[in-house]
Parts: C-alpha cells; structure tokens; sequence
C-alpha cells in the first residue's frame, strides 16, 4: 500500500458498531443487575426491619369516657366488660348487677340475684367469670356471671335491628345487637346463673374463694370460728331428670393464727387448690399447704410487707391463679410466687418469693385489676393514678392521673383494649392499646425472672399447651444456639478443609486432583435435611452407644496419621519412590487402624478415668474432675509437644555435620514422636490430676449430661456441609498463587512442605480467610442439620454433649405457626434480622481483614 506524505497507512478495517454497543451493553446490565441484587439485599433487610421495628412502638391510651350509674352505692364491689366492649356489668354495694353499655353509658338492665338473702363473702374469678358466694349460715352459692355472644341470621333478626349498618349497636330487650360482617347481627347478652345453697360450714363464713380443677372446684373459706373449710365439689346430672347433684368432700380445719392478729382480712386460693394464703393487713401471711384437702397444713409464714408501718391495701391473682399481686400503702405493687430450690426446708418444697415490684404514685393501692387473658395488670392508687404495667418485663404501659377521684374497682377488657374503672357511681372508660407488651430490650436480651423459676434466666418459649402460658422471648438463648453450632462445626470443618486444600495443590498428582476435587465438590450438594435425617436416626444413635471409643478416635486418627508418615519415611529410598502413589491408601489404612484401636481403648479408659460409666461421670454424681481435665489438656499437651520436636529436637537431631543416613534420621524421628507422644500423656495426666485436686470441674461448662442428639453430632455432621465450600475456595486460592514463587522456593532448597507453609499459605492468605468466612456464613444460616439433629432446645451452656437452639432453626419452625402481625410472629422476624445483622457484621470485619492479608501477599 503506498505512503502518502511519510505518514502510515491507514487501515480499512473498521469494528462493526455493534461490537462497542454490545460492550457498552453488557457493562450497563453487568452494572445493573449488581445494583439490583444490592438493591434486594437491602430490601430484604428493610422488610425485616419494617415488620420488627412495631414490636418497640408505645401503648397508646384513647380520649377518657364517663357516664354515672345510679344505684352502685359509695363502694362498688367490681366491674366488668365483655370482649366486644359491648356490655359492662358492675356489681354495686347493695349487691345488685347493673348492665351498662361502656361505649355510650346506657343503662341496659339491673339484676338483683341477691334478693334474698345478702352474701357475708364473695370472691370473682377474672378469667373463668365463676363467683362463689357465702353466707352467714355457713352455705355457699356458685355462680357464674358471664357473657353470652350469638350469631343471628336474617330469620331471627329483630325488627329493631335489621336496618343496622356494619359497626352500628342497638339495645333491645336487655342484649346489645352490632351489625358484623356479611350482613349478620351479633347478640349481646349478660347471664347470671347462680345455684342452690349448699352446706359447707359449721358456721357463717367471712372469707371465701375456689378454685376450678379438672375434677370439679376446690373451695376455700375462713368461717367466724377460725376455721378453714377446704372442700373439693363434683356435679351429677341425672341424665333422665336432669337433677345435677352438688357433693362436698372435704374438711373444716382449726388454724392456729398468729398471736393477737385477730381473723385474716383475705384469703385466696390458688388455681389448682393446693395452696391458700391468709394474709393480714399489716402483711403477714400463712401459706397453707391443701394438696390434701382433708389435713390442710401452714407450710409457711411470710411478710409481705417487710417495711416498717407499710401495710397491704389490695391483692390479686395474676392470670393463671398462681402470682400474688399484692399492692401496699406505700404505692407500690408486688408480684410473688413460688419457687421450688434446692433448700426450700418447707412441708411442700415450695417458698414463696418477691420478683419485682410496679411503682405507684406514693398513695396507698386501692385496686387491682389483672388481665383475663394477657399478663397485663392495672392498678389504681388513692389519689386517682391509674398504672397498667406487663407484668413479666415490669414494661410500664400506661399511667392515667384523675386527681381527687379514689377508685373502687378497676379491670381490664378481656382483649387488652380498654380501661374501666368504677369510682362511686361513676364510670369512667379508657380505650387502650397495648401493641406488643410482651417485647422490651430487657425481655430479649436480659435476664426475665418468670414464674415458678428458682432466678431470673434467658429462656425462648413462645408458645404452650395452657391459655395462662408466660410468653419468653429471650433472644440470647437462640444468638448462643447459633454461635455455639458455628464454633463446633468450624472446629471440625475448617481444619480439615484448610488441610485437604493444601494437600490437593501442592501434593497430589494432578492425575488425581482432577477426580478428587470434582468428587469433594458434589458434596455440597447434598441437601441439608438428608444430612440432619442422617444425623439425627442413625448417627446419633450409633455414636451414643461408643462415646468413649469416639472420643478415643478423636484423639488417635490424627496421631495414627502423622506415625504412618513417620513409618513411611524408614521406607527404603527405592521403595517409597516406586510406591509414592499408593501413600494415600497407606493413610487411610492408618485411620481404619486407629479406628479398630480406638474402639478396643475407649472401654478401657473409660474403665480406668471414668469410673466404667462415663455418661454417669458426666453427670457429675460419680468420678473426681481429674478425668475430664486429662482428656481435654492431652491434645495441648501433645500439640506443644509436637512444636517443640518439630523447632527444637528435629533441628537437633539434623544440626550440620551429623553423619547419618535417611533411615536413621526417620528412625530418631520416629523415636522423637513417640517419646513426644507419652511425655504428652504424662504431662496431661500430671497437671490434669494437679487441676482436678484444685476443685474445679469441666462438668457443667464445655461438658455435662449426655443428650443423644448434641452439639458433637451437629459439628461432625454440619462440618461436611461446610467442608466443600471451604475446600473449593482454599484450593483455588492456593493454585492462584503464581508459579515461580514456587519455583525459587524449591530451587533455594526448601522442601515441598516448607514451600507449601512459609510461601504459598502466606500469599493465599486472602483468599484462605475469605474461604473461611464462606464457611462460616454457611455454619451460622444452617437450619434443618441443627434442628434434626440439636435437640432444638433453647439453652445456654458450652456443654459439647448437650443440644441448642438457633436463630434459623427457631425461624423454621415456628414462623409457620405464627399468626401474622402478633408478636411471636414480629418476634420471629425480630430474630431474622438480628441473624442478618451478625452475618453482615461477620463478612464486615473479613472483608477488612481479607484486605490486610492481601496487602501482605502484595508486600511478600
């Protein structure tokens, strides 16, 4: 081509337009869709946040309603509302019941079931609506006073009801009709069903409660003799008549009262009718044991109010009929229960305890109102406060000031959505939310002492057979499940991947490495419920009847291994050349050998340290500590025996100028290991015995009970899950480190090993961290192998030999049983975005940490 003015030619080759355009395309989508997935990530997190965040929002109190009753007298006896807030009935002072409609104040009707004859004691069950009534003759009436709630179709619609539109409220004919959904009416109604008299007591009763059991009722009084009556009833209905049959069977019992205190101003039984308290007003209380009604015992004597000159004003039972709720002159309000320590020195086993306590104004307590449904509790002080508090947490919900107003009763609609309180004839009504009262900072990370535990603990139990169940939604249980799965399957997992890595690129042939890493590969995918239903039917069986050869096994597989290799040096020259490529199955014949010794050693040590049981051992009613320390320091000890050959005594033994052959130096080599080996059961055994003889014990931290599905299963079995990951990552990093560096090691004389540990590891440093942090990403989301094979039990302990629960496995399970928008269903979500809040904080620091080493690897 000719040159025109000494300049080049120019070519006439051009690139196709479309080449840059699908270029500049394909960077645009590659850009894109790395957006996108960020994008999702963050919505994922948003999402979780959005559902959570409700469970920390404030209790709200509505705009207050008041409206006068006539009639209730000076000292209305108690109120109560519906669940709809459709009806609210007060049991005023001449003890007549007066139906009101707490929305607008409309009177509905007035019942009068004590016409004739006036009670001397009552007492009203809150979650049940069962009243028990006694009289001056020492009869007693039960009664139920309940509400009554009917769906009508179109038939039996009134007139005066069916032009109602949805959410609109009628009264007629004493029920209150509401217009629901799909054109239906809902009835309204109040009833009050009160049996005949029925003789319980030699004399008039003063006192009086009971208590609903499978079989029947318990009921409890305290009569003008001093006497306690505890009686259990059962009912017969006579199936052809109809006639039900009342039969008490029991005891009336003198109790010896406390020196010049006079009779008990209240006696309350509690919900199973073995334990009635007489307490007095200055705070004095006999804890009665009635698990046999026939011979009632004092188990006990407490004082409420331990304070100089504070006396107690009001007291109730806690959802569930077992907490005491006892409110005092000094404004405050007490909750206790029992408790059964060690050392309770008590005829029952039992003591009775303060948990905590709920501030008042200052003003003595006038009133008490638990919830019938939820742990909530309001409480109403003389000088008009009025406190609502969730009683497990101690949260503070909502406090209401009516100065210069003293309440008589206060109470709680069943639904937690309302207030109501009676102060003489006036009725004042409170509409309330309380949200997620169960969720506090305190309740999810802190220690919640719940009911019936000996001390304050972290406990995950959202859910029970019973409708009185104490929610527990610590979180730190299932943190610790998810930290303690993690660190036993890395233990297992990383070094054994690190180490096959580092085997598979720098030992084996490449003939080999191309069958082998492909194989070591699928086993990612195997799925994660087979390795759980593997772990959980088979291998934890199998492993809880050889613990002891197990654990043996643990100890001899890694030493069987480094002897073969000892052994396989003292191979002639010639032979160890020509059979190089058989040395892996010389390895495995070492394991499968070790295994065999293992299972013949483990019942003898466990003859010789554990006193021949060492599942008893582990309990801790048999054996000193000395055991369990000796078994723990013998791979130290054998590991810095280990390092100490291998910096020392080898460089030693193959100092300059020694004369000595290459089987002679395998030879003192091996001597070495195996005088290294004893001196570390030696010495393990010496500072285990020095340890033990201190008095402190492994039991009950890193070991403990023996559970057959435990922390040891989780980590052998979820290490397979994580070993691909880990592996394939190391093994890339370490072939990506560039080839002469390998090449001047060798060539400076360095060997394979010393290549391999002082060259190429530090170079692939990046790379190795990032490949354990994948591991670990996928160690800490684990879900079925932990939940089939843990036990799924939400505990804190170290012990190796005992199960957990994680944050995964708790979302699995129980999310799908969670109702939406409660708060075991926030909780749950709660406990998500705290695990996707670990995992970013973990990759985080690696990522950081992972540049460092990178920038070393650039430095060497």
């Amino acid at each position: 081509m000719p040159v025109e003015n000494g300049n080049r030619p120019h070519s006439r080759r051009r690139t196709h337009w479309s080449v840059p355009f699908i270029d500049r395309a394909a960077g645009s989508i590659i850009s894109i869709g790395g957006f996108l997935v960020i994008a999702a990530v963050l919505l994922v997190c948003v999402f979780l946040a959005l559902v959570a965040i409700p469970l920390f929002g404030r209790s709200e109190t509505g705009s207050e309603r008041r409206f006068v009753v006539p009639g209730l007298g000076s000292d209305p006896r108690a109120v109560r509302v519906d669940e709809y807030m459709a009806i609210a009935w007060v049991l005023g002072e001449d003890w007549s019941v007066r139906l009101v409609r707490p929305d607008t104040g409309e009177m509905i009707d007035r019942i009068e079931p004590f016409a004739d004859a006036i009670p001397t004691a009552a007492s009203i069950d809150v979650e049940r609506s069962d009243a028990v009534f006694g009289y001056p003759d020492g009869t007693i009436r039960q009664a139920q006073f309940r509400f009554a709630s009917k769906i009508l179709f179109r038939d039996s619609i009134p007139d005066q009801a069916r032009d109602l539109k949805q959410g609109d409220r009628i009264t007629a004919d004493g029920a209150v009709y509401e217009m629901v959904a799909g054109g239906q009416v809902r009835a309204q109604r109040f009833e009050a069903l009160l049996e005949e008299p029925t003789k319980a007591a030699s004399s008039g009763i003063l006192l009086i409660d009971e208590a609903h059991i499978p079989s029947g009722y318990v009921i409890a009084a305290f009569t003008e003799n001093g006497d306690l009556v505890t009686k259990s009833v059962t009912k017969r209905t006579n199936l052809m008549t109809g006639v039900v049959t009342t039969r008490l069977t029991g005891a009336e019992t003198p109790i010896e009262l406390p020196q010049g205190m006079g009779n008990p101003e209240r006696l309350m039984l509690t919900g199973n009718g073995d334990c009635v308290f007489l307490i007095w007003s200055d705070g004095t209380t006999l804890r009665i044991d009635t698990r046999d009604i026939n011979n009632p015992a004092i188990a006990e004597r407490i004082d409420l109010t331990p304070e100089p000159g504070v006396e107690v004003t009001s007291a109730a039972f806690l959802l569930g009929r077992s907490s005491l709720l006892v409110g005092d002159s000094a404004g405050r309000l007490s909750l206790w229960f029992r408790t059964k320590p060690a050392d309770a020195g008590t005829i029952d086993g039992v003591i009775l305890r303060l948990a905590r306590q709920f501030e008042g104004d200052g003003t003595p307590v006038v009133a008490i109102g638990p919830s019938a449904r939820k742990r909530l509790i309001t409480f109403a002080s003389k000088a008009g406060t009025i406190a609502t508090y969730f009683s497990t947490n101690g949260k503070r919900l909502a406090r209401i000031a009516s100065p210069g107003v003293t309440f008589d009763t206060v109470g709680i609609a069943p639904k937690g959505d309302a207030i109501v309180a009676v102060a003489g004839e006036e009725v004042r009504v409170w509409p309330f939310q309380s949200k997620h009262p169960e969720s506090s900072v305190d309740a999810m990370a802190g220690k919640i002492w719940y009911e019936g535990y000996n001390e304050p603990q972290h406990i995950w139990q959202s859910s029970s057979g019973t409708d009185d169940f104490e929610e527990k939604f610590g979180l730190v249980p299932l943190v610790f499940g998810t930290i303690k799965a993690t660190i036993y399957c890395m233990l297992f997992g990383l070094p054994v991947a690190i180490l096959a890595a580092i085997y598979t690129s720098e030992f084996m042939p490449r003939r080999t490495r191309a069958t082998v890493k492909p194989m070591i590969e699928m086993m990612a995918s195997l799925p994660s419920v087979v390795l759980g239903f593997l772990a959980a039917i088979i291998f934890a069986p199998f492993i809880e009847d050889v613990v002891p050869a197990t654990l043996a096994a643990l100890i001899l597989v890694p030493i069987s291994l480094v002897l073969g290799a000892c052994l396989w040096q003292m191979l002639p020259r010639t032979i160890g050349i020509r059979h190089a490529s058989k040395r892996p199955l010389a390895m495995i014949a070492m394991a499968i050998l070790a295994i065999a010794v293992a299972s013949r050693l483990g019942p003898l040590v466990e003859r010789l340290l554990f006193t021949g049981d060492l599942k008893a051992w582990l309990t801790g009613n048999v054996g000193s500590p000395a055991p369990g320390w000796i078994v723990l320091l013998s791979p130290l000890c054998i590991m810095s025996g280990l390092l100490l050959k291998g910096r020392v005594l080898e460089a030693w033994a193959r100092r300059p100028g020694a004369a000595r052959t290459r089987r002679l130096v395998a030879a003192m080599d091996f001597a070495l290991f195996f005088i290294t080996i004893v001196a570390g059961l030696l010495a393990a055994y010496a500072l285990g015995s020095a340890v033990g003889a201190m008095g402190f014990d492994l039991r009950g931290s890193v070991v403990g009970t023996y559970v057959q599905r435990n922390a040891m299963i989780v980590g052998f079995v979820m290490g397979f899950a994580v070993i691909p990951i880990i592996y394939t990552v190391a093994e890339d990093a370490l072939n990506a480190v560039p080839e002469h560096l390998r090449a001047a090691s060798l060539g400076a004389g360095a060997t394979p090993w010393q290549t391999a540990w002082r060259i190429i590891v530090p170079t692939a440093m990046s790379g190795l961290f990032s490949a354990t942090m994948i591991g670990f990403g996928r160690a800490v989301g684990e879900t079925m192998i932990v939940l089939m094979a843990a036990g799924n039990t939400s505990i804190i302990e170290w012990n190796i030999f005992n199960g957990f629960r994680t944050l995964s496995a708790n979302i699995a399970v129980e999310l799908p049983e969670a109702v939406q928008g409660s708060t075991h269903y926030r909780m749950l979500f709660l406990a998500a975005l705290v695990l996707f809040i670990m995992t970013f904080i973990v990759n985080t620091v690696a990522e950081v940490v992972r540049q460092r080493f990178r920038k070393r690897a650039f430095q060497l």
